[in-house]
C-alpha cells in the first residue's frame, strides 16, 4: 500500500468484533426502531377483494426491511417517514448473515438491504425504492424531492447512477481493501466525486435550494466512506454539502444507529 493511499484511506482493521444488531440497538439514540425480527409477508387477501384503483392509504400493508446501521436504510426509513408512509418495519440482522440467507434471497438475490414489500410485490435497491417512495407517496407539496418535470428528474438520475459508481466502489474498499490500495481504485473513487461535485454547482443541494432523493442517496454514499476514514478535503464543495445535510431536520436522528455502529465498530478494532 503506498504512503498516498494510506494517507487519504486510513481504514479501521476489521475484526470478527462486529457488534450484532441486537448490541448496537442496546446502544442510546433518539430513534427507536421496533425489534420484531424479518419474515417473508404472506399476500395480504385484501388484495383479492379490491382493484389497485380502489386501495387507499390506509388499505396498504407496505413492509420496510432494513439493518438500521446500513446507511441506505437509514435514508429510505427517513424519506418512509417524511412521506408518513404505511410501513411496518422489520430487522435484518447483518452481522448475523441474516440478509445472505437462502429464505432472505428469495427476496433480495443479492442481499441488499432495504429491501419493501408493497401491493403484493417486492423491490429491493436503495435507489428504486427512494423512487418508488417518492413516486406512489409523494405529494405537489413535495414535487421538488423528485421533480415531475423531465429534465430535472433526469438530472437526479443522473446523479443516482453516478452515486451507485461511487457506493460499489465503497463498499469494495471496505470488504476487500487489499483489492483498492492501488492507485486506479482511488482514481475511480475520486473521479466519482468529482462528478457529483459538479452537479452541486452553485446550489445548496443536488436540487438548488431543496433536498432531493439524490441528496438523501449520496449522503448515504458519503458518510459510509467516511466513515472509514477517506481524506475529502480535496472536495471542498462536497465537505460544504455534507455539513448542510448534517442540518436537515431529522437526518442526524435517522443516522443516529448508524453512527453508534462505527463509534463502537472502531472502539473495539482498537482493543
Amino acid at each position: 500500500m503506498t504512503t498516498e493511499y494510506k494517507a487519504r484511506y486510513s481504514q479501521p482493521q476489521v475484526t470478527s468484533k462486529r457488534p450484532t444488531l441486537q448490541q448496537v440497538l442496546q446502544l442510546p439514540t433518539q430513534l427507536p426502531f421496533p425489534t420484531q425480527s424479518y419474515q417473508p409477508v404472506e399476500e395480504e387477501p385484501q388484495y383479492a377483494q379490491k382493484t389497485l384503483a380502489d386501495l387507499t392509504r390506509q388499505d396498504r400493508s407496505v413492509q420496510l426491511f432494513v439493518d438500521p446501521v446500513v446507511p441506505e436504510c437509514c435514508a429510505t426509513q427517513l424519506l418512509a417517514q417524511y412521506l408518513e408512509v404505511p410501513a411496518k418495519v422489520k430487522l435484518v440482522d447483518t452481522a448475523m448473515g441474516e440478509n445472505v440467507s437462502a429464505q432472505f434471497r428469495c427476496i433480495s438475490p443479492f442481499g441488499d438491504l432495504p429491501v419493501i414489500y408493497d401491493r403484493g410485490h417486492y423491490l429491493h435497491g436503495s435507489r428504486a425504492i427512494l423512487r418508488y417512495l417518492i413516486s406512489e407517496f409523494g405529494t405537489e407539496r413535495l414535487d421538488s424531492m423528485y421533480p415531475k418535470e423531465s429534465i430535472k428528474r433526469a438530472r437526479l438520475d443522473a446523479i443516482l447512477d453516478i452515486d451507485s459508481q461511487l457506493d460499489a466502489r465503497v463498499k469494495a474498499s471496505l470488504h476487500r481493501p487489499g483489492d483498492c490500495s492501488d492507485r486506479g481504485n482511488l482514481d475511480e473513487l475520486d473521479y466519482c466525486l468529482e462528478q457529483l461535485s459538479g452537479f452541486l454547482g452553485d446550489g445548496n443541494f443536488f436540487g438548488g435550494d431543496s433536498v432531493t432523493i439524490a441528496d438523501l442517496s449520496v449522503y448515504s454514499s458519503v458518510v459510509r466512506l467516511m466513515s472509514a476514514r477517506y481524506d475529502m478535503r480535496a472536495f471542498p464543495m462536497l465537505r460544504s454539502w455534507k455539513h448542510k445535510m448534517d442540518r436537515v431536520q431529522g437526518i442526524r436522528d435517522a443516522f443516529s444507529y448508524f453512527d453508534r455502529f462505527i463509534h463502537s465498530f472502531q472502539r473495539q478494532s482498537t482493543d
